[in-house]
């Protein structure tokens, strides 16, 4: 994206957009993976809109059939840690639409329901946050990865975790405690937790760096 004109531009851009999704014979069948925190696998009605780097845990998501055998997943390959609006539908009957679950902190980011509502089926979208560009600047979206795959909801999240050991090091060692926790806050450095620090002493397994 380069801004061309003589003012700043704003420029949002919502990619991939993929809708209407039914795996198996039934809607109902298809489940979900979306990265809320520890991560919900699930399969009731429902639409999320979530933020990478403040309360989604992961930037991609997926949509998985078990009586299938195979799923359909998507996650951007973006090292940098920038804010993306991760969003996932699943809406069993055309224009039913589901109850929505949306904690995006950032003012004006969210886009709303951006799928048509007279097609059933499972959905995924990315939304990244907006680029404020003064004339002559660029900005670049990263690389954006849309897969198939047979097994269940781990298959994908390995594939994420494939790509993110490709430059992720972590700077300390990882406790054993930690392995075996179900859930856990984000120390994201976009999530505001800068309330835990060694000073006070709060129980953790964080970077103060």
């Amino acid at each position: 994206i380069r801004n061309t004109g003589l003012k700043e531009e704003t420029f949002g851009v919502t990619c991939p957009v993929i809708e209407s999704i039914c795996l198996g014979d039934a809607v109902a069948d298809d489940l979900y993976f979306y990265p809320l925190e520890s991560g919900i696998c699930g399969g009731l009605d429902y639409e999320f809109h979530c933020p990478y780097g403040y309360n989604a845990s992961m930037q991609g998501m997926g949509i998985f059939n078990p009586p299938l055998g195979g799923g359909l997943y998507t996650f951007t390959k973006d090292p940098t840690g920038y804010p993306k609006i991760l969003i996932l539908r699943k809406m069993s009957v055309p224009g039913q639409k589901p109850p929505a679950y949306a904690t995006v902190p950032y003012v004006g980011q969210d886009i709303s329901s951006i799928f048509d509502d007279n097609l059933a089926g499972s959905a995924m979208a990315i939304r990244h946050i907006e680029y404020q560009l003064a004339p002559g600047q660029s900005a670049e979206l990263p690389e954006i990865v849309v897969g198939v795959h047979e097994g269940d909801w781990h298959i994908p999240l390995r594939r994420y975790s494939r790509w993110a050991h490709t430059w992720f090091q972590k700077p300390l060692p990882t406790p054993a405690w930690y392995m075996d926790t179900y859930a856990y806050l984000s120390g994201h450095r976009y999530a505001g937790l800068h309330v835990l620090s060694r000073q006070q002493e709060t129980p953790g397994y964080w970077d103060t760096t």
